[in-house]
């Protein structure tokens, strides 16, 4: 059997079910399988948020866990650690994504 060739959408990614292991995240239309985060991850990206949080002017938001569609049709991923402008945070609709990409990602 040959393996399909479509690109996925982020509307068909959201029709997905929920994983208890693992999620999903959209890379250029491919569905790539995540592993959930252990401690030790969690932990490093906590310190990552406090030292960006030190770093940046009150104009930037730090964010942990930030999901994003850089591309919108074709993308949907989730930085560890991101860094917005306040007015972008502020414009995220509650309700979807983050449009583009963080300013700063890790």
């Amino acid at each position: 059997m040959a393996a399909s060739t479509e690109l996925m959408t982020v509307e068909q990614l959201e029709q997905l079910p929920e994983s208890g292991e693992f999620y999903y995240e959209l890379h250029h239309g491919g569905l790539v399988k995540v592993c959930r985060p252990k401690a030790k991850h969690t932990r490093i990206q906590k310190r990552s948020e406090v030292l960006l949080e030190r770093a940046v002017a009150e104009d930037f938001v730090v964010i942990m866990e930030l999901p994003f569609r850089a591309l919108l049709e074709y993308e949907l991923r989730a930085a560890d650690v991101a860094v917005l402008t306040r007015p972008r945070f502020d414009q995220i609709d509650p309700d979807d994504f983050l449009h583009g990409a963080p300013e700063f990602s890790n």
